[in-house]
């Protein structure tokens, strides 16, 4: 990536073709005089096209400080929590076209799926009806007859937005730092009927 900034300087260098006229002895006297700050002015363009580019790549890649003494890391940081923005609408029990299980289960197994790769990550769930924030112990609270009966689909459609919305204030309001957000939901850009502000 950081080779493209080179190759459109080179490429640059050879467009210009040489050409010899009348004047040219006497255009060469005064280009003699200013060639060796014409060649800085190139080379400055070139380290930075390269430094553009490579910071460009350094932005891209999320680099952060960490606490055993490294400056930046490029690796993926651990999230503090792990968010899961429940809809529960009547269109979350029906079932996926090619599976037994229904949009509600297939996105709790999905949660599930992805709090594994973080298993020091807290883990809270939110949900479209009462909007309000349970902080899990375990993954396993999950598949406990109470949170089956709690995440059961309501009759209510889902405003999402809104839910959205009082998710992120209450990490705002908790002090997390680094959050993943998951939204498992039927809800699509047709038929969505608030923005998220």
């Amino acid at each position: 990536m950081a080779a493209i900034p080179i190759l459109i300087h080179l490429l640059n260098l050879m467009r210009h073709r040489r050409e010899s006229w009348a004047a040219m002895m006497f255009l060469l006297k005064a280009k003699k005089s200013t060639s060796r700050l014409s060649k800085i002015r190139k080379w400055l363009a070139l380290l930075f096209r390269v430094l553009a580019i490579g910071s460009l790549v350094i932005l891209m890649a999320r680099p952060i400080s960490n606490d055993d003494g490294n400056f930046i890391t490029i690796s993926a940081q651990s999230p503090e929590l792990i968010l899961l923005v429940l809809d529960r609408s009547a269109s979350m029990a029906r079932k996926n076209n090619s599976y037994t299980k229904s949009h509600m289960q297939t996105s709790i197994e999905d949660f599930q799926k992805f709090a594994k790769i973080w298993p020091e990550a807290r883990l809270a769930v939110i949900e479209s009806f009462f909007s309000k924030t349970i902080i899990l112990d375990n993954i396993d609270m999950l598949y406990t007859t109470e949170m089956r009966d709690f995440f059961g689909p309501t009759d209510t459609s889902s405003n999402l937005p809104y839910t959205i919305n009082r998710g992120l204030t209450w990490l705002k309001d908790a002090g997390i730092g680094e959050a993943h957000i998951i939204i498992a939901s039927t809800v699509t850009q047709a038929n969505r009927s608030a923005k998220i502000i």
